[in-house]
């Protein structure tokens, strides 16, 4: 199944939402990825609300869907890496 979720901006993700969406996709529930990332439980529910809300995802499977088929959405821009560098 294919689902055709139109971005409103992709660019747009912080790197909090694509550090979420990363461990989401590896199967972890909110709190796993809230301890992995050292912020609250419902810090990870609102970033991954946001990150829903900007890719166009209706819920969080089509979340994750839609992170495997483009897996450019989790990729940290350049000016990230260098600054992480």
């Amino acid at each position: 199944m294919s689902y055709d979720l139109r971005f409103k901006d992709k660019t747009k993700l912080t790197p909090a939402m694509k550090r979420s969406l990363r461990l989401l996709c590896q199967g972890l529930v909110d709190k796993d990825i809230a301890d992995r990332l050292g912020v609250s439980f419902q810090s990870v529910k609102n970033i991954l609300q946001a990150a829903r809300y900007r890719t166009g995802a209706e819920n969080r499977v089509q979340l994750v869907i839609l992170c495997q088929q483009d897996p450019s959405l989790l990729e940290e821009n350049n000016k990230t890496k260098a600054a992480t560098n």
